[in-house]
């Protein structure tokens, strides 16, 4: 399989889905502001940054709630996969990995209004085609595009 190792760092899990506390909002902060950073380092000039996993029971896949930035302003988005696109990913996708294709998509919009645009497709829906060998890249450092 392409993928069969996955990064030691961070990983999505495709298990439970996290609940939502005082504490989601404490890690949204936290989340938000690696957004901003990610931003200024990425080529696209959008940051993503993960916060949590939100589909609900029964859902045909999987959903995240993520945080994106320009660098100024920072909004929400979901990104989703299906459970068919997730299997032919070897069921994990490294945190990492879906920060680099939404911060890739992103490009994919004029600049002045990449932000306001990625935001809009939410949910965003990705496929395995979006993802590339060298998402699944070790990172050099915690801001590594």
């Amino acid at each position: 399989m392409r993928w069969a190792w996955q990064h030691p760092a961070r990983r999505i899990s495709l298990g439970k889905p996290s609940g939502s506390s005082a504490n989601n909002r404490g890690i949204a902060a936290i989340e938000e502001k690696r957004a901003r950073e990610r931003a200024a380092v990425t080529t696209t000039g959008i940051g993503v940054a993960f916060e949590r996993r939100v589909d609900e029971p029964g859902e045909d896949g999987y959903r995240w709630l993520l945080w994106a930035s320009d660098g100024k302003e920072a909004a929400t988005l979901e990104a989703a996969v299906s459970r068919t696109q997730a299997i032919a990913l070897d069921s994990e996708i490294p945190v990492l990995a879906l920060q680099r294709v939404i911060e890739r998509i992103a490009g994919n919009f004029p600049a002045e209004k990449r932000l306001a645009a990625l935001v809009a497709t939410s949910p965003l829906q990705l496929r395995s085609g979006h993802f590339k060998d060298r998402d699944f890249e070790f990172a050099t450092g915690p801001l590594s595009p």
